[in-house]
């Protein structure tokens, strides 16, 4: 956001209502460099690093931007009997990479060279507080239609979009604000549950053993009770029996 945007600054949680988001943004180098972060263009310099390309890129907007390309590190093994010819050979693999080719983020099969008009898509990076692009995508305008196409095609965007300021309805905060919390909410619950589990696992590992062993204790109890009862005498409760009448008709045949 640039220094001359005075517009509310809305919550993280609503950044995908943005009309800017997953879009590309058609930017001046000058804006680029004015972004700030809350709590056709003209190649006019290359630099070749091991494993990238700083592309330097001046759109006479007062400021240049570098764009940074990945390329493929080069690499070659020799073998002792080599050591006569290792000089040749390693100037030959000099000559051989003076130019970089920009791989699949360029549509045209040609290498990107000082003066050439491109149009870049990008992320930004951060390098020594200077902003930069990490190309995506990257074309080169073989005519001055082109460039004038993707020149208006800024403008428009910056006509549209980016002149007409943010805002968003307090209904539409407000139900940002509930789906955030309701995912916090679920998040919280599962972290609950893993956390939860383990315990779970050895409550129930620990519950046959407690009542093995409640049973095994049992059977001692149950020993001395019978143990301390007093032997039991049959005949006196047989007696007993036939004089109260219960037994009628159960000992006829014994004349009881």
């Amino acid at each position: 956001m640039s220094k001359t945007c005075k517009t509310e600054i809305y919550p993280r949680y609503c950044f995908h209502l943005s009309p800017t988001v997953n879009t590309w943004c058609l930017l001046h180098a000058s804006e680029i460099h004015a972004l700030q972060q809350h709590a056709g263009f003209e190649v006019v310099a290359i630099d070749d690093f091991p494993g990238r390309r700083v592309l330097t890129i001046d759109d006479s907007s007062g400021r240049c931007i570098e764009a940074l390309v990945e390329t493929q590190a080069l690499t070659t093994k020799f073998s002792a009997s080599d050591d006569g010819n290792r000089s040749a050979r390693a100037k030959s693999i000099v000559e051989s990479t003076d130019t970089f080719h920009v791989g699949p983020a360029t549509d045209q099969n040609k290498d990107v060279d000082v003066g050439d008009v491109v149009d870049v898509k990008g992320s930004l990076s951060l390098y020594r507080e200077e902003k930069q692009i990490k190309v995506e995508k990257m074309v080169i305008l073989n005519s001055t239609a082109q460039e004038i196409a993707l020149w208006q095609k800024r403008t428009k965007f910056r006509c549209d979009t980016l002149q007409k300021p943010w805002v968003l309805r307090p209904r539409d905060i407000r139900r940002c604000r509930k789906e955030s919390e309701a995912s916090e909410a679920n998040l919280q619950r599962k972290r609950d549950r893993l956390r939860d589990a383990p315990q779970v696992g050895l409550a129930t590992k620990a519950k046959p053993a407690k009542l093995l062993a409640t049973s095994v204790a049992s059977f001692p109890a149950r020993s001395k009770l019978n143990a301390a009862s007093e032997p039991v005498d049959v005949g006196r409760q047989l007696r007993d029996l036939i004089r109260s009448g219960s037994t009628s008709g159960k000992y006829g045949a014994l004349g009881l």
